[in-house]
């Protein structure tokens, strides 16, 4: 990657010097230790989408790195992400409450030393910390950082349901009458192969247009992550006949944690329940993988504000909902 910048934050001196230790952040996802969105792979597939791409490592004594987090700058303005749904800082296992306060605090004096403006971070909604979230959020707070905006994430949480059945049977009656609709319609709910996932995305794609809503990803962008992430996707259709009606297009962001990128439907299907049956289908493929615990499901918000119907959607096939915040910071004048 060839705008590639290391910077070095020393935690004990408090002072931030450049740096070269990008075999530490190779060792992460070789270790499987991180989240998808930290790696350098995901990172291959979208620095392009920032004029300056970032690596932050928080460093003890010894020069030994604790943490990383990765962001990019453009026009002045450092993001954490620049091009992912969220980011956070990658710990060591045994880092201490103190350590991870230590390194969320140094995030505008990392910004100052890059010669960034201003600075945004969104991080993941709560299910993805280690119970030390509320450390993370006053860190920031107390280094000046301001909420920009609080959005609503929705998760499955997969133990809460032994089968399908059970899932169906706590669902809201519309959903297990769309099922029921899906069943007697003929509709079937499949995984596909690798080399068939732009098939999903065809159908997303569709369902965008159909919405007169964008799509952020390109379908030759979209070919390449699946070429190069291969091993942390999975794409899944329903099908009427030989036709293809719905789909969802799933990352495996952590080794608990399954995150629906985008899904969607044809709208003349709607009415028969293929939605329904996706969900379902996810459910149950998940539930049943002995590795998933939680499927992330995304936000039912944008900048704040709520999406009221997509949010019902969700509630009604037994998510639960959870704050995802953004926070912001601007230089001094």
């Amino acid at each position: 990657m060839d705008r590639l910048e290391i910077v070095c934050c020393h935690l004990d001196e408090a002072s931030i010097r450049a740096g070269d230790r990008i075999d530490y952040w190779e060792e992460l996802e070789r270790d499987g230790a991180s989240c998808l969105y930290s790696t350098p792979t995901f990172h291959q597939l979208h620095y392009q989408f920032t004029e300056r791409l970032v690596l932050v490592l928080f460093v003890d004594t010894n020069t030994r790195p604790l943490a990383l987090l990765v962001g990019g700058i453009s026009n002045g303005q450092l993001r954490f992400p620049y091009s992912a749904p969220f980011a956070r800082i990658e710990f060591e296992a045994d880092t201490t409450l103190e350590t991870r306060q230590a390194c969320y605090r140094q995030l505008p004096a990392i910004a100052r030393f890059l010669g960034a403006d201003c600075m945004q971070i969104t991080l993941p909604p709560a299910s993805y910390f280690d119970n030390d979230e509320s450390v993370v959020y006053s860190a920031l707070l107390n280094a000046g950082l301001q909420v920009t905006y609080c959005d609503t994430s929705n998760r499955l949480d997969l133990a809460r349901f032994a089968t399908r059945e059970k899932f169906l049977a706590e669902a809201h009656h519309s959903v297990r009458k769309n099922f029921k609709k899906a069943n007697r319609a003929g509709l079937s709910f499949c995984r596909l192969q690798a080399g068939e996932f732009l098939r999903a995305y065809d159908v997303v794609a569709i369902n965008r247009r159909e919405r007169e809503l964008s799509l952020r990803i390109a379908r030759e962008q979209m070919q390449r992550i699946f070429a190069g992430l291969t091993s942390f996707v999975d794409c899944f259709l329903v099908r009427s006949g030989e036709r293809d009606v719905a789909a969802a297009i799933v990352y495996r962001v952590t080794a608990r944690i399954r995150q629906v990128i985008y899904w969607g439907s044809l709208s003349e299907f709607n009415a028969a329940g293929c939605m329904a049956m996706l969900v379902a289908g996810l459910f149950e493929t998940y539930r049943d993988d002995g590795e998933t615990q939680l499927l992330d499901i995304g936000p039912s918000s944008e900048h704040g504000e709520v999406n009221f119907p997509l949010l019902q959607f969700k509630l009604r096939n037994n998510c639960a909902s959870e704050p995802k915040y953004s926070f912001s910071w601007v230089a001094e004048s």
